[in-house]
């Protein structure tokens, strides 16, 4: 009886598991903390620049996720610009792990 329980469980871990991995491999992400996100966006001086649904002296995050909703690529994109820096926009100094939750977070608007 221990036993089927025991294999039970384990099948049941391995099928959550298979889950997580089928969806992030399909691009999916894990869900975000958007307070933890919204407080790194703050500290790396993003909103300073750009407000959730009104322009300030960049376009609003809400005006940002509408113009790359179609892009699959564009969490990646932003995060790697954001990084590098140039054009209108300053370099911004954060981890590449930080940016990505900052677009992400971003692009949920």
């Amino acid at each position: 009886m221990k036993r089927i329980l025991i294999a039970t469980i384990a099948c049941l871990g391995f099928l959550a598991g298979g889950a997580f991995a089928a969806k992030h491999m399909a691009g999916e992400q894990p869900a975000m903390d958007a307070k933890a996100a919204e407080d790194l966006a703050a500290k790396s001086k993003c909103t300073m620049c750009h407000a959730a649904d009104q322009k300030k002296m960049g376009p609003s995050m809400k005006d940002l996720a509408a113009k790359h909703k179609d892009d699959k690529d564009a969490a990646g994109k932003l995060s790697a610009a954001l990084a590098a820096g140039g054009g209108k926009h300053p370099k911004v100094s954060a981890s590449e792990a930080d940016l990505k939750t900052i677009v992400q977070w971003m692009l949920s608007h």
